[in-house]
C-alpha cells in the first residue's frame, strides 16, 4: 500500500567513483525535503477524518539505492486501507452494543469526504437523514479511492524538479 518514490540514476561503461557520496546526498533529499512534502500531501486527504491515521516515512538503503516509503500507522491504518483500496459488500453487526446507531437518509444522502480516483470530495455528511438503530446491516461496499494514485499524479512534477535540482547540486560538489 505505501507509495514508493523512486529515482534511478544509471551510468554505463564506467564505475561511478562517487556513488556513496551521491547516495548519501540523495537520501538526505528524500528524507528531509521530499518525505515532509509527501506526508503533508497524504495528511491533507485524511485531515478531516474522524479516525485520521498518522503518516510516517521509512527509508531503505542498499548499495545501489536510497528509498523512502510514506505510509499510515496507528490504530486507524486499517481504516485508511478500507478507504483507499475499497471494500466488497459485507454485513456489519453490533458487537459491543445492542444495536448499531447511525444517521441515514436513504441512497444518495451521504456525501463522502473522498471520492473514487483519489479526489477530495466534501464534509462526509448525511443530508435529510434520521437516526437508525438496526442490529445488522448489509453494507454495499466502498469503491476504492486510490489516494496513492492521486498523490503520485499531483506530486510527480514537483518530485522531478526537486530531484533535478538535487542532482545539479551534487554534481557541482564532486
Amino acid at each position: 500500500m505505501p507509495l514508493e518514490v523512486k529515482f534511478v540514476a544509471k551510468r554505463t561503461g564506467k564505475k561511478f567513483a562517487h556513488a556513496p557520496k551521491v547516495r548519501v546526498e540523495l537520501e538526505a533529499v528524500l528524507v528531509n525535503v521530499i518525505r515532509p512534502k509527501l506526508i503533508a500531501e497524504f495528511a491533507s486527504y485524511t485531515a478531516n477524518w474522524q479516525h485520521n491515521p498518522q503518516w510516517v516515512g521509512r527509508k531503505t538503503i542498499t548499495a545501489n539505492s536510497a528509498k523512502d516509503w510514506v505510509h499510515p500507522i496507528g490504530k486507524n491504518e486499517q481504516i485508511y486501507a478500507y478507504v483507499t483500496l475499497g471494500t466488497k459488500p459485507h454485513k456489519i453487526a453490533a458487537k459491543n452494543a445492542k444495536t448499531l446507531a447511525f444517521m441515514w437518509g436513504g441512497t444518495g444522502s451521504y456525501q463522502a469526504k473522498t471520492k473514487p480516483g483519489g479526489g477530495k470530495n466534501g464534509p462526509g455528511t448525511v443530508s435529510g437523514g434520521k437516526m437508525r438503530y438496526p442490529i445488522e446491516v448489509n453494507h454495499p461496499g466502498t469503491e476504492a479511492r486510490d489516494i496513492e494514485k492521486s498523490v503520485k499524479k499531483s506530486f510527480e512534477p514537483m518530485l522531478k524538479t526537486i530531484m533535478a535540482a538535487a542532482w545539479q547540486r551534487i554534481i557541482r560538489t564532486l
